[in-house]
């Protein structure tokens, strides 16, 4: 029981770690409002109600019979009320099981939960680095209009040539269709938000990542992914239920018994009594224990491949994490320190360097300010999924 209990509070525990989460409220609307984790709610308690509602005692069984007799003897009528009864062992391994399969089926729920949040935490980061490319592409097409509207009227004036101009108008263009196209993917998001939240639309006021850290020791957050991942508990449930299902078998080759009332009347003449019986497992129950104790074997099995498995993808994955915030540390750094845009600016109004030259220079800033903005995303991405494990939301 205390096994039970403790992964019941396991599970329970997951919607104190949901209350922890960066992007809370948009959690909270999906969840309120998600059509799909309605229906999956109900699925399961469909599945929990039919697992209670089996009997663990057989019906009774009613024979009756009424005989005609044959020359000089007279008619005749049997009845007899039948009620087959367990070892009481059998009764109490057979509520464990029951037991066990409904916290089974809470751990498949949220199992599916966790599906549904996970993949609104990957939206909430696409819409947050897309926010972050929308003000970026913004800041790029204002820098892109007033160099256009400069050429423009430096060209009324005479005072550049046409190829100076055009080339001012593909770099607004080129501007333009990036912000569009931006756009345009967040729109996308939406929808898929809006799906998720059951059709209504979603109320959104991120504009900044989660303040993630990544964990110093590996060793000792893996313990805690053991002891929290939804696949650990559901296979660790299995086993469970697998292990008390040997103990059942066993219990089962104690032999039932078989009481009951009889009545019989012949000739006029009337009998009732008691009957008393026993069912001996002779031919059903053979090589069950044997077929239970290799399931339980087969699910432990599942469980130690699942570990290292486990264990080695999210090794990798918290490599790729380390090597990541290390790429974001130092694209920081130099973004910061070799940020040359008012110069190069002042160069250009100055007629110090050429619009092409002045393009150039600009295009590598940008593109280290593009490549900074999806390190940081890749970087979040895989904090996410590394969270994921953790059952985190």
């Amino acid at each position: 029981m205390k096994k039970y209990s403790f992964v019941l509070v396991l599970l329970l525990a997951v919607n104190i770690l949901y209350a922890q989460n960066a992007y809370q409220s948009v959690l909270d609307q999906i969840e309120t409002n998600s059509t799909v984790l309605s229906s999956v709610t109900k699925q399961y308690d469909a599945m929990k109600a039919a697992n209670n509602a089996r009997s663990f005692v057989e019906n009774p069984e009613l024979e009756g019979a009424y005989k005609w007799g044959v020359g000089e003897a007279g008619n005749g009528m049997e009845l007899n009320l039948v009620q087959e009864i367990e070892f009481p062992t059998v009764y109490s391994n057979k509520k464990k099981i029951r037991k066990i399969n409904n916290t089974i089926i809470d751990a498949e729920l949220e199992m599916q939960r966790y599906e549904i949040m996970y993949q609104v935490q990957q939206l909430c980061l696409d819409l947050i680095y897309n926010k972050k490319m929308l003000d970026f592409y913004q800041q790029c097409l204002d820098n892109a209009e007033n160099i256009a509207d400069g050429f423009n009227k430096s060209l009324e004036a005479g005072e550049v040539n046409v190829l100076d101009y055009n080339k001012a108008q593909i770099n607004l263009m080129n501007c333009k269709t990036a912000l569009s196209q931006t756009r345009i993917e967040r729109e996308y998001i939406l929808g898929e938000f809006k799906t998720l939240n059951g059709g209504k639309d979603i109320s959104f006021t991120y504009e900044d990542y989660d303040n993630v850290v990544l964990p110093s020791d590996f060793g000792q957050w893996y313990s805690a992914v053991q002891a929290n991942n939804p696949s650990f508990v559901y296979l660790r449930l299995n086993n469970e239920a697998d292990k008390q299902n040997v103990k059942l078998c066993r219990s089962e080759w104690i032999p039932k018994f078989k009481v009951g009332y009889a009545y019989e009347n012949e000739d006029g003449n009337s009998f009732n009594g008691v009957m008393v019986g026993l069912s001996l497992p002779f031919w059903n129950n053979k090589k069950t224990v044997r077929q239970a104790k290799t399931q339980a074997e087969a699910s432990e099995s599942m469980i130690i491949n699942n570990n290292n498995s486990m264990y080695n993808s999210l090794f990798t994955l918290y490599q790729q994490a380390v090597m990541l915030q290390e790429n974001l540390q130092n694209i920081s750094y130099i973004v910061k320190q070799y940020d040359s845009q008012e110069l190069l600016k002042k160069s250009f109004d100055a007629g110090e360097m050429s619009l092409v030259e002045y393009l150039l220079e600009v295009e590598y800033y940008q593109n280290a300010m593009k490549e900074y903005y999806a390190t940081e995303y890749d970087y979040q991405k895989t904090m996410i999924n590394l969270k994921s494990h953790l059952f985190n939301f």
